[in-house]
């Protein structure tokens, strides 16, 4: 038994000297050609994102994600060819660190990131009223041609804010990311997507004309969502997340790929406090419903659909139920006043419901 122990202990200790000495003519290596390492880092960037790069400073690290050499940027923004029209930067961030595969480009003059960290900045997506979009610095020559021996890096963000706004369907969604971990594992056509997040829902608007569908929520969740890397629809299926501490499950389609960008979305809960429920149908519903006080938990189903190609404005179909009994169903237009003519809903007059669990606020 003492021989096993001690053969064990030399073993492990002859391989871990061998990965420190590896390391070490990594490191050794990487001081040696760090300028050529750096310019090739750069020039990597911008091929892959074809935009004005801003950036402070730019070095390579061997100890900030040991044992991974990483590469640190600073004081980062990213700007697209009509900037001087939007004046809105797509990218800054105070940090962003890219941790870089120790065998997988260092010496071939590609350098290949293993995991890229940002923090303390901000993402602005943004389209204007005729239809021009920041988001064409992802257009570049490359684009369509993912080198499928590459797996695409893990992303980390800390205290970076969300905004994507489009002027041309009046739409705007605003949110402050406390704190996301994403890792990305290639399973053949399919890009699984592993998150553990938290957030603040700033601002969520169908139209930004109209009261907003959701304001100043907390958001946090740990699910997994699927790329279908030949289609390009990203979809997850009854996601477990909570909002303002309350579980819910979501499913939901999008299509990144597509112009306009459609999407679907189906929101199912439980056990829901009323007010928190009411809070989540569309406005011309909520004031209805605000009438109200019900003091026992209901249950919620909510379709947002926009992957109709008639209906410029996302539809919606929601169902509230108290102990089993249908309160209301509705299926429309998520705005009442919008350019789609309105079908009269199942059961909207709520002043007819002469339930006994049910009774109006006096205000």
């Amino acid at each position: 038994m003492k021989k096993l122990i001690r053969y064990t202990t030399r073993i492990a200790g002859s391989l871990l000297l061998l990965l420190g000495l590896a390391w070490l003519s990594i490191g050794v290596y990487t001081l040696l050609n760090k300028d050529r390492l750096l310019k090739d880092a750069k020039a990597e960037i911008v091929r892959q994102v074809n935009g004005d790069w801003q950036i402070g400073r730019m070095d390579l690290s061997l100890l900030q994600h040991f044992p991974y050499i990483s590469l640190q940027l600073s004081k980062v923004v990213l700007r697209d060819s009509g900037w001087q029209r939007h004046h809105h930067d797509l990218l800054e961030a105070e940090g962003i660190s890219i941790r870089l595969s120790l065998f997988k480009g260092l010496f071939n003059r590609r350098p290949q990131a293993d995991k890229i960290f940002l923090e303390q900045g901000a993402f602005y997506f943004f389209t204007d009223t005729a239809g021009y979009t920041n988001a064409t610095v992802f257009d570049g020559p490359n684009k369509g041609k993912r080198n499928k021996k590459i797996s695409p890096p893990d992303i980390s963000l800390r205290n970076m804010r969300f905004i994507w706004e489009e002027q041309n369907k009046k739409c705007l969604y605003d949110l402050f990311v406390k704190q996301l971990d994403c890792r990305m594992r290639q399973e053949q056509r399919a890009l699984d997507l592993q998150v553990n997040t938290s957030l603040h829902l700033n601002d969520c608007s169908f139209n930004t004309e109209k009261a907003p569908f959701l304001r100043d929520k907390e958001i946090s969740g740990r699910f997994a969502l699927q790329l279908n890397t030949a289609s390009r629809i990203l979809q997850g299926n009854r996601i477990l997340f909570l909002l303002d501490g309350h579980p819910f499950h979501l499913s939901g389609r999008f299509f990144p790929d597509v112009r306009p960008d459609p999407f679907s979305l189906t929101l199912e809960t439980s056990a829901i406090p009323y007010r928190l429920a009411a809070g989540l149908f569309p406005l011309h519903l909520r004031e209805k419903l605000d009438d109200y006080a019900i003091d026992r938990p209901v249950s919620l189903t909510l379709i947002i659909d926009a992957s109709l190609a008639d209906k410029p404005k996302p539809m919606v179909t929601a169902r509230l139920t108290v102990a089993d009994k249908l309160f209301i169903s509705y299926k429309g237009p998520f705005y009442q006043g919008d350019s789609i003519p309105a079908p009269v809903p199942e059961n909207l007059d709520l002043d007819s419901l002469r339930w006994a669990p049910f009774k109006r606020n006096n205000r």
